[in-house]
């Protein structure tokens, strides 16, 4: 019970940070915000976990391929998705990444996918469907974008799985965000050609958006989703994915005053009863 409260946590926190980056979006270049955020969450973890911990040299790989597709590919690939596309159809294509991720633990572990696992991932993705039809909207290259870091955050979740459990998960975490924030400012440095607004800094909007993404978002969040994997497994985990929508999609009603249809009722309930039907796997 405790790993699924943990997940259903860390996915709520995940969910509205849709709508903070869109707005950070207007005054930030994307991967100046990715290096901001994740450079403050990583001190703030050595503040918190100070104690340094010596890591087997074969499990560093891991810790490579989590920072590559948790900490870089998803979140660039998402900060991108987010200036051609809304925050709402990034939010619903995410939720593709727990389909993605039981294929690839089946493929990878060559292990038989149960019949609740596959039912309820059908169901959920059907309830997803029922929400795009009513929610989703083109530019493409958006959209594809938001698939390719559903994949990402796919293959993260997985990795995690490998990383050994006799690791103190701060310790983790916070080595996983360091390979993801060398990645970033070497795209930073030389492939992305943005720039650096000192600037918007003083705007309050900036500043509050920020602390809460960095210490909810990129150390809390990932503290909470790591602690989950080790309790119930990565692909119980993932499945809190398909809540994604059901939250941002709260989150505009009640906060940006969007209407409320049916559409979007259903799909709801069809997104959690997929979800605890998996579960039962």
């Amino acid at each position: 019970m405790k790993g699924h409260l943990l997940a259903l946590i860390a996915i709520t926190i995940w969910s509205l940070t849709y709508i903070q980056t869109k707005v950070l979006l207007v005054y930030l270049d994307p991967i100046e915000i990715l290096m901001v955020r994740f450079s403050l969450a990583w001190v703030l973890l050595w503040g918190i976990y100070p104690k340094r911990v010596s890591f087997k040299a074969r499990d560093e790989v891991w810790f490579m391929l989590a920072g590559a597709s948790g900490i870089f590919g998803y979140y660039v690939l998402e900060n991108f998705a987010l200036i051609h596309t809304t925050a709402i159809n990034v939010g619903l294509l995410v939720t593709l990444a727990p389909l993605l991720t039981i294929l690839i633990v089946s493929a990878a572990h060559h292990t038989k996918l149960t019949r609740e696992a596959l039912w309820g991932a059908l169901v959920a993705f059907l309830g997803v469907i029922v929400l795009v039809f009513d929610q989703l909207s083109l530019p493409k290259i958006g959209d594809g974008l938001a698939l390719l870091g559903a994949l990402s955050f796919a293959v993260y979740s997985m990795v995690l799985g490998h990383i050994p459990s006799s690791y103190h998960y701060l310790a983790v975490t916070r080595k996983s965000i360091f390979y993801g924030l060398v990645l970033l400012w070497l795209f930073w440095g030389f492939v992305y050609s943005g720039s650096f607004h000192a600037d918007a800094y003083t705007r309050l909007t900036v500043l509050g958006n920020l602390t809460t993404l960095t210490l909810f978002a990129s150390a809390g969040a990932f503290i909470l989703w790591r602690r989950a994997v080790i309790l119930i497994g990565s692909t119980k985990t993932s499945n809190y994915i398909y809540l994604v929508p059901l939250i941002n999609t709260t989150a505009s009603v009640l906060v940006l005053h969007e209407p409320l249809s049916w559409r979007i009722i259903l799909s709801s309930l069809m997104i959690i009863g997929g979800m605890a039907i998996a579960n039962r796997s």
